[in-house]
């Protein structure tokens, strides 16, 4: 993940003109051109934190109130899952009752 970030974030290109005054304007381009994509990059990352924060939420709501109670009732519910659901990955911990559940249907 951290490979990836790095791709993504712009770089600040510098003029190679010989002449200071095209050099100079270069820069400034350049320098607009920086501000602009890390504006966008901030704003990128924003969105991904709120999207990831709104699909934890849509996971749990799909979640039966049953599950929901097992879920909560860990000893790490409080520490891990709540605090941090994505890290914790709510899908595994969902998943690890689901099938708990089958197995003790069958």
């Amino acid at each position: 993940m951290k490979l990836l970030k790095r791709k993504l974030e712009p770089t600040l290109q510098v003029s190679t003109e010989s002449d200071p005054i095209t050099a100079s304007r270069e820069s400034k381009q350049y320098e607009m051109k920086y501000k602009a994509d890390s504006d966008k990059r901030i704003k990128r990352i924003r969105t991904y934190n709120q999207n990831k924060i709104k699909a934890y939420a849509l996971q749990w709501k799909r979640c039966a109130k049953l599950l929901q109670n097992k879920i909560s009732a860990r000893n790490d519910y409080e520490t891990k899952i709540y605090d941090n659901p994505v890290k914790s990955n709510l899908l595994k911990v969902i998943r690890e009752h689901a099938m708990e559940h089958q197995e003790t249907k069958i």
